[in-house]
């Protein structure tokens, strides 16, 4: 009974939060997709801006949103298919690609060498919209060489709201998601998360989006048998991406993960 009284009065807490997010919540049906393993479509050939440097490429590009991407180094050079991270960022008044260099794991691949990953980043000050995202995500795994068992996804505070929504609405194009100071819906853990490997981070000092939105989920996924882990910084508050984001154990962990068959099938 104390459980389930706890439960109501977190959900109600993380819709209170949400309602209040630019992403709001609404929990939308996934629609089942077969999809191939990976991308086989080669990147278009129209000139993008784009920027080398030492570690890589940035790339600008527009799919549903505008979005900056870093392309590791040695992309393009052999016929391999890369693993993806989309990175979402918070609440924003503009729609600047030149601040996504500055955090995230855009900022940490331009500062190590042999980031193995690809990096989407969309820029948007109108909050997130699951339509436009899944409109990005096709696109940019049909733009570059993506390896579509290894998709991941993460985000941070309206970011990290949205990482919940959009993994929720498509389950199964994740390997693993990493929501950062986000809330989620619990009530969605045994249906829509479950199978759904996810690394929480949040600040138990969090006064934007209470430390329990982060606690409920990690809850929640537990009981429906996930695979959740979790990092609660006990000193931090809001502002617990930095750390998140420079652990080099996240990327690891990433790519410790691949879509499974269940979620391939679902």
């Amino acid at each position: 009974m104390k459980s389930g009284v706890r439960l109501l009065v977190a959900t109600v807490l993380a819709l209170f939060v949400l309602q209040g997010s630019p992403t709001g919540w609404r929990a939308l049906p996934a629609t089942a997709r077969q999809r191939s393993a990976v991308s086989t479509a080669e990147p278009q050939s129209e000139a993008q801006p784009s920027t080398a440097t030492a570690r890589g490429k940035l790339i600008e590009g527009r799919a549903g949103y505008n979005y900056l991407c870093f392309l590791p180094k040695g992309y393009g050079e052999r016929p391999t298919f890369w693993p993806l991270i989309v990175f979402l960022h918070g609440a924003s008044s503009d729609e600047n690609l030149e601040k996504l260099k500055r955090f995230g794991p855009i900022e940490y691949a331009l500062g190590h060498d042999d980031f193995p990953f690809i990096v989407v980043a969309p820029a948007s000050s109108r909050g997130w919209s699951v339509n436009l995202l899944d409109t990005l995500l096709e696109r940019v795994q049909a733009r570059f060489r993506v390896d579509r068992n290894r998709v991941y996804l993460t985000g941070l505070s309206m970011g990290g709201h949205a990482t919940w929504k959009m993994a929720a609405a498509y389950p199964n194009r994740f390997a693993g998601i990493a929501p950062v100071a986000g809330a989620g819906n619990p009530l969605l853990a045994p249906t829509r998360l479950r199978n759904l490997p996810a690394w929480i981070f949040h600040g138990e000092k969090d006064e934007v989006v209470p430390v329990e939105c982060g606690r409920m989920m990690i809850q929640a996924l537990q009981r429906a048998g996930g695979e959740v882990k979790y990092t609660i910084y006990p000193d931090l508050g809001h502002d617990v991406w930095q750390p998140a984001y420079d652990n080099p154990e996240l990327y690891r962990w990433f790519l410790q993960h691949r879509r499974n068959v269940l979620q391939r099938s679902r």
